[in-house]
C-alpha cells in the first residue's frame, strides 16, 4: 500500500509540474495557438481518442480517491491509541491525552505555559513538549521532571507496555514581574534605621 501511495504521489507531482510548465509557456506565447486548437479539435472529434480520454479521466478520479483515503486513514490512525481489553478494543484520542498531559505539566510552578503534541509509530509513542518557563534556573532539572511526568502519566492513562519517547523544547523563558519590589527607592538598601533619640 505504501508503494502504491508513493507511486500515485509521484504521478501527481509530475502531472502538476507538466501543467505548470504548460501554463507558463502558454502565457508567454511560446505555444502556437493554432497548433493547440488543431490538437484540441482532433481530440474532440476522434472517437478512439475520446474513448481514451474518457478512460484516463475515470482512472484519474479513482487514483484521486485512493490518495485521499490513504492519507485520511493514515492521519486518523496516527491520532489514535488503540489497545485491547477483555471486553473488546479501546481507542483513545491523542487530543484528549494531550490535554491531560498539559494539565499535569502546568501544575509545576516553574512552567508558565506548555503545548504537547503526540504521535504514534509501530515501536513507540512520541511526545513533543513545547515549554515556556518562569525562570532560567536549573533548566535541566525542570525539563527532566517534565519528561518524567509525561512518561509516567501517559503510561498510567493508556496502560500499554509501549515505549514512550519524550522530547522537550524550551521556546521561551519569561520571569514573572514582581509587583512588590522591596526598597525600590533606596539604591543602597540601607533598610530602616531605628530612632536613637535626639542628640545635643
Amino acid at each position: 500500500m505504501k508503494f502504491l501511495t508513493r507511486l500515485i504521489v509521484e504521478f501527481y507531482v509530475i502531472g502538476i509540474l507538466l501543467i505548470g510548465v504548460f501554463l507558463v509557456l502558454f502565457s508567454a506565447h511560446l505555444i502556437d495557438f493554432q497548433i493547440l486548437a488543431h490538437y484540441l479539435k482532433v481530440a474532440y472529434t476522434d472517437e478512439k481518442l475520446k474513448t481514451g480520454l474518457t478512460i484516463t479521466g475515470f482512472v484519474l478520479l479513482v487514483l484521486n480517491f485512493i490518495v485521499y483515503r490513504a492519507f485520511y486513514l493514515s492521519q486518523r490512525r496516527d491520532r489514535l491509541v488503540t489497545f485491547d481489553n477483555e471486553a473488546g478494543r479501546v481507542s483513545v484520542s491523542l487530543l484528549a491525552l494531550e490535554d491531560l498531559l498539559e494539565q499535569c505539566v502546568e501544575q509545576l510552578p516553574e512552567v508558565k505555559d506548555v503545548k504537547i503534541y503526540l504521535r504514534t509509530s509501530r515501536k513507540a509513542l512520541w511526545a513533543k513538549a513545547r515549554l515556556e518557563l518562569r525562570s532560567d534556573e536549573n533548566i535541566q532539572h525542570v525539563t527532566g521532571r517534565v519528561q518524567d511526568i509525561i512518561r509516567r502519566k501517559a503510561q498510567d492513562a493508556i496502560g500499554v507496555d509501549e515505549a514512550i519517547k519524550v522530547m522537550v523544547h524550551v521556546s521561551r523563558i519569561s520571569p514573572d514581574k514582581q509587583s512588590d519590589k522591596k526598597n525600590s527607592g533606596d539604591p543602597y538598601n540601607r533598610g530602616n534605621i531605628p530612632f536613637q533619640g535626639y542628640r545635643a
